[in-house]
């Protein structure tokens, strides 16, 4: 083309006219955006005047004009085409003066009506309209390009153009000027609302924007609805002139799914209510802009208060972080003029973010346009001049760079061009020498423009205290995917099921999306949840166990809401979670102790005589409900027993894992528990007039030192028929040991009994006294040691007991019996000695085991009093003591050694206790290294789990703990300060 226009000039004008003609094109053709689509277009133009001798005499005579159309037709496809099925509008290029003046919303509004006037059909006035506006397009472009308007300038009359449009569009639906048939009257009494958001409802309104709307009515919604889609169907309508506006609906109250218009009350309720914050950032810049004024002063003073009454919330500004974040992992692609990093839309929400975080304490930022709301957040000192200036010019560069690429053809455009050619002609509509040039100024810009925005959202963020559980809970309430190091950083060690337990426990098995006021309730607690969970010794075991846990106490986000409430209580469940299934199995077995927990009025422990009174209740109870029936009848008692052993276990458990309660308070309140238990079970069970029977603890459970999960060594003895004597044990066994739903209370072992394992269940009163006097047998010592009554008939007790201390503590044992005790001790240490690389608290060397056969061999030996070494006489009656810490006591206050190892002793207890409520059914031991070793060592490691503000690791832990280990069980064989004999 640029070959042959010389020649095609030649035939249209006279040859004295064609040199200047060539001459003053040239010279314009060099300010040019693209001059070889300005020669073509201009050709056009003039075949499609029917004239082009007239139009370019008449471009030859006014430079002026000549200039301005080829400008315009070398930048804008659109304007070029408009011109050619509209040569007159060329003379909107005349006047320089007036292209550069404003005409704003009420003459706009006085120009349409002159424009419509003509035409009586609804049809023919849309028409109208949509001439009207396309030749008002053409202005606009070419006052853009030939910089006679600036950008607040341009849009501002953009927005005005469209809103005039808007509000005749809509009287001309309702008829309410025109009367004309296909109208829809005001007869019903519906009155609406048009609401511009976006850009035209800040007044920055692009050549090729979508319009923004939502349609509030008052009155027959059916009316409202009809009309509504009317107007927009008439917006939207592509016709011989074009269009209008692409409208979207779709920020109104409940989205695209919701209905076309709502109630005004409704739509006011359902912000205040149930509205997201995308719908409060929305609002910031919603503009009543036709319909009725009532509804919109109504509407107006709503806004205000909604947006800007209140500073933002965190979790409303994480939501709309992830909101960006999520629009720039769809949108931000190379060249993105508006949603990329650092583009129009970084410049947007940089400032709305600071005008809803601080327009509450400064109203003069509760504003609509970004560019006077810089200003402000300038004056404000809220942004320092350098980010100012970047914001400011980095937005000014960019709006009128996605000018550019719209007016090209009137085309939503926002990414820049490929095309080398294209990409020149973009960069001189925008004054710069080449498309190297606008890609340079666009990275600097943008570069800008990003560390700006980065810059002020990082400093919300601490400000408004958003946190990385914040935005961890955001995206769990959401049900967003999320980075596996978030969960890593909180130390779990299974990030992707950690997220899915996590998602889990927020959402059961729901399978739509929590609300956003039910997320926000989930955004508050999840931060308290996450850092207790983060607390623990094991993340993950946490979570899991804890999903059990809420499942059991009822609807998740009330269970939820109450955990963040009481953190000591949420630590303290989550601790446990961590660390005990067995005790969270409980939990959920017993909600009401939970909620108790949770509520804060959990009741301390209660004491003996209290518990002893609600079991014989509760086990009287049983039996006068389903006494008619034997079998339902030993069945309520069974559920009973297990229920209130689980009952009064629960709180021991959280007590010594948290560290609250000292071992021994737990160990002998769990020694007491299990005395009543088996006493009012004993009391149930029929019996014989005249029969008696009594109970002995042995073992752990004789030393009150008895652990979560402890069989109970026991033995029994009895006055009345041995058969049934025989009948009342294994009844007794069955009704504490048998496996039921509910689990089992107590598992009963007697081999320790005078007969052996092969001989009777009980002895009568006789057979106890020929043990201890003829019968005894030297392994009796070691057992007998921890010996005391339990439950049953106290006088037979007493009498047993007494056979047996006089046994061991006058007689004592001959020398040949001591020396088969010996082999014996001996024999147990290297059978049940562990192998290399594993820890048993009870039988490694110097552990528990050790220290007992220490205590029973020094009772023995001691026990009716002896002088040490001068140091005075120990207590005979102390040292005939069943409990082990008693004798270890009496002994340690005459001997450093003894209480070195009372020091042990207390340790290694502890240590034990934990370990039963890790895996009550394991024997106590443990290779090193494993789970089980971390948690005992963590446990160990931090005294005040609950309230410490730095907790030791669990790599850590268990080096420390290893260590106190080796310390420990060489303490516990250290030789004697003297003799024991």
């Amino acid at each position: 083309m640029a070959m042959n226009w010389r020649d095609w000039v030649s035939t249209w004008l006279p040859e004295e006219q064609v040199s200047e003609f060539k001459g003053l094109l040239e010279q314009i053709l060099s300010a040019t955006p693209d001059p070889d689509n300005a020669l073509a277009r201009l050709m056009q133009l003039a075949e499609m005047s029917g004239n082009p001798r007239w139009l370019l005499g008449y471009l030859l005579d006014d430079p002026a004009t000549f200039e301005g159309l080829m400008v315009l037709l070398g930048g804008s496809n659109f304007a070029a085409q408009t011109l050619s099925l509209h040569p007159e509008y060329l003379e909107l290029l005349a006047d320089r003066d007036k292209l550069a003046k404003p005409k704003g919303l009420k003459q706009f509004l006085q120009e349409i009506e002159s424009a419509l006037s003509p035409f009586r059909s609804v049809a023919a006035k849309w028409d109208a309209l949509r001439r009207f506006r396309r030749r008002e397009m053409v202005k606009l472009i070419a006052a853009d390009l030939l910089g006679l308007m600036d950008l607040a300038t341009l849009t501002a009359e953009l927005s005005d153009l469209a809103e005039a449009i808007l509000k005749v569009g809509l009287e001309l639906v309702r008829g309410a000027e025109f009367g004309v048939q296909g109208t829809i009257s005001l007869e019903s009494g519906c009155q609406v609302l048009v609401v511009a958001f976006g850009k035209l409802g800040a007044r920055e309104l692009n050549y090729s924007s979508d319009v923004d709307l939502v349609i509030f009515h008052e009155g027959d919604t059916f009316v409202a609805e009809r009309l509504v889609r009317r107007f927009v169907s008439a917006l939207t309508e592509v016709s011989d002139y074009g269009r209008l506006y692409r409208i979207d609906l779709r920020l109104r109250p409940y989205g695209a799914t919701g209905p076309l218009t709502l109630p005004l009350d409704a739509a006011l309720a359902y912000y205040e209510t149930q509205s997201e914050p995308s719908d409060r950032l929305a609002l910031l810049k919603a503009r009543p802009i036709a319909g009725d004024e009532n509804l919109a002063v109504r509407f107006e003073e709503f806004r205000k208060a909604f947006v800007f009454g209140n500073p933002i919330e965190p979790e409303e500004f994480a939501w709309l972080l992830r909101l960006k974040t999520r629009s720039e992992a769809t949108f931000a692609t190379e060249g993105a003029v508006k949603h990329g990093l650092g583009g129009i839309r970084d410049v947007e929400m940089t400032v709305q973010f600071l005008q809803l975080a601080f327009a509450h304490r400064f109203p003069d930022l509760a504003v609509r346009d970004t560019l006077t709301a810089l200003q402000r957040l300038r004056s404000r000192n809220l942004l320092t001049e350098q980010e100012f200036v970047a914001l400011h010019d980095g937005y000014l560069f960019l709006r009128r760079l996605e000018h550019m690429l719209q007016i090209a053809e009137d085309l939503p455009l926002q990414t820049l061009p490929k095309d080398e050619k294209e990409l020149n002609r973009l960069a001189r509509c925008m004054g710069l020498e080449s498309g190297e040039a606008l890609l340079r100024a666009f990275e600097k810009h943008t570069k800008q423009v990003r560390q700006v925005y980065e810059g002020v959202t990082n400093e919300l963020v601490k400000t408004l205290g958003v946190s990385e559980q914040v935005m961890l809970s955001l995206s769990v309430a959401g049900g967003l995917e999320t980075d596996e190091s978030a969960f890593l950083s909180l130390n779990f060690a299974r990030p992707k099921e950690a997220q899915k337990r996590l998602s889990r426990l927020v959402h059961g098995e729901a399978t739509v999306g929590l609300r956003w006021r039910e997320q926000v309730r989930i955004m508050k607690v999840l931060p308290s949840l996450l850092n207790a969970i983060a607390r623990t010794p094991d993340p993950d075991s946490a979570l899991m166990r804890l999903e059990g846990i809420v499942d059991a106490l009822g609807p998740r986000h009330s269970v939820l809401d109450s955990l963040a409430s009481n953190l000591l209580a949420l630590r303290a469940l989550t601790l446990v979670a961590s660390i005990s299934e067995p005790l969270c199995q409980l939990a959920t077995r017993h909600p009401e102790w939970l909620e108790a927990l949770l509520s804060g009025t959990l009741a301390e422990i209660p004491d003996e005589e209290s518990i002893r009174k609600e079991v014989s209740s509760s086990i009287s109870s049983a039996s006068t409900n389903f006494g008619w029936d034997e079998g339902k009848e030993w069945d309520a008692v069974a559920r009973a027993v297990r229920w209130f052993k689980g009952k009064f276990a629960l709180p021991l458990g959280f007590a010594s894992v948290c560290r609250l309660l000292p071992s021994e308070t737990v160990e002998r309140a769990l020694s007491k528990l299990a005395d009543i238990l088996v006493g009012e079970s004993m009391r149930w069970l029929k019996k014989p007039t005249n029969f008696k029977i009594a109970v002995f603890a042995l073992g752990g459970w004789g030393s009150e030192e008895l652990h979560f999960g402890s069989d109970l060594d026991v033995a029994f003895a009895h006055e009345g028929e041995h058969s049934f004597a025989e009948r009342f044990v294994r009844e007794l066994r069955s009704l504490l040991g048998d496996l039921t739903e509910d689990g089992f209370a107590y598992r009963l072992d007697l081999r320790l009994r005078p007969t052996g394992q092969e001989g009777s269940l009980s002895s009568d009163l006789k057979a106890w006294q020929e043990f201890a006097e003829q019968r005894f047998e030297f392994w009796m010592a070691l057992a007998w040691t921890r010996l005391r009554f339990a439950a049953g008939e106290p006088k037979l007790g007493d009498a047993v007991v007494s056979f047996v201390r006089k046994r061991l503590y006058e007689q004592g044992l001959t020398d040949e019996q001591w020396e088969e005790l010996k082999a014996l001790m001996a024999r147990i240490r290297t059978q049940h000695r562990p192998p290399e690389g594993v820890i048993d608290l009870k039988h490694s060397d110097g552990a528990l085991w050790d220290i007992d056969l220490l205590v029973a061999e020094t009772q023995l030996k001691m026990g009716r009093g002896a002088r040490d070494e001068g140091r005075g006489v120990i207590g005979h009656e102390a040292l005939q003591s069943p409990s082990v810490r008693s004798v270890l006591r009496e002994l340690a206050k005459s001997d450093p050694v003894w209480k070195q190892r009372l020091a042990v002793y207390e340790q290694l207890r502890q240590w034990r206790l934990w370990l039963s409520w890790i895996s009550p059914e394991q024997p106590p031991r443990f290779v090193k290294g494993d789970h089980t070793e971390q948690l005992l060592a963590w446990l160990d490691a931090n005294p005040e789990p609950l309230t410490q503000e730095q907790l030791m690791p669990v790599d850590e832990s268990v080096e420390q703990w290893r260590e106190k280990w080796r310390k420990a069980t060489s303490a516990a064989t250290m030789p004697e300060g003297g003799d024991e004999g």
